[in-house]
């Protein structure tokens, strides 16, 4: 895994992912493929106090192919949210765009009030595709996300939009990531 501008301590978070991801996800795409349908997938997690989940989530969406994607994680009332006692979620997200693709994905994070969230959320775009995102957060009591673009060919695009619809005191923060490394 390239370091892609992560600090050392989500250099060290992602590796855990890396180590123990499980509830994997792979979505692939064909090759010219416009769907006229958007994909909806729903995560349901539930975690036990003190303790941590791994999620992956992989999608490559084939050259020349459109698709709109909704991807929603879910957590479920644990026992950690009714003791008051957290857990951890350490995610991961990759999503892949060959070259000409065009993917309007939209990532929705409900977790349950006990959670901290620790996510890594990457596109890699490949040369003339268009990648509009969406991150709309609600849950969670701590949610940190590092989401990073990478622009590979020419006319490579991408389009990030975040929403925080926060309470109490949660705090969500997201940083992110252009890497253009094409014109």
């Amino acid at each position: 895994i390239e370091a892609d501008g992560l600090t050392l301590p989500e250099q060290k978070l992602t590796s855990l992912n890396v180590a123990f991801h499980h509830d994997d996800l792979f979505i692939q795409v064909d090759p010219n493929t416009s769907l006229l349908n958007p994909i909806h997938v729903v995560h349901l997690l539930s975690a036990q106090p003190k303790c941590a989940l791994f999620p992956l989530t992989v999608i490559v969406v084939g050259e020349g192919s459109s698709v709109v994607l909704i991807d929603e994680y879910v957590g479920l009332t644990s026992q950690a949210a009714k003791t008051d006692e957290a857990h951890v979620i350490n995610g991961r997200i990759e999503l892949i765009l060959e070259p000409h693709a065009k993917v309007h994905y939209c990532r929705i994070q409900r977790w349950d009030t006990s959670a901290r969230e620790f996510l890594l959320q990457r596109a890699t775009v490949h040369e003339g595709a268009q990648f509009t995102m969406v991150n709309i957060n609600i849950g969670a009591s701590i949610s940190k996300a590092h989401v990073i673009t990478k622009l590979l060919g020419p006319h490579a695009s991408s389009q990030l939009y975040g929403f925080i619809f926060g309470h109490g005191r949660q705090h969500i923060d997201q940083h992110t990531l252009q890497d253009h490394q094409a014109p």
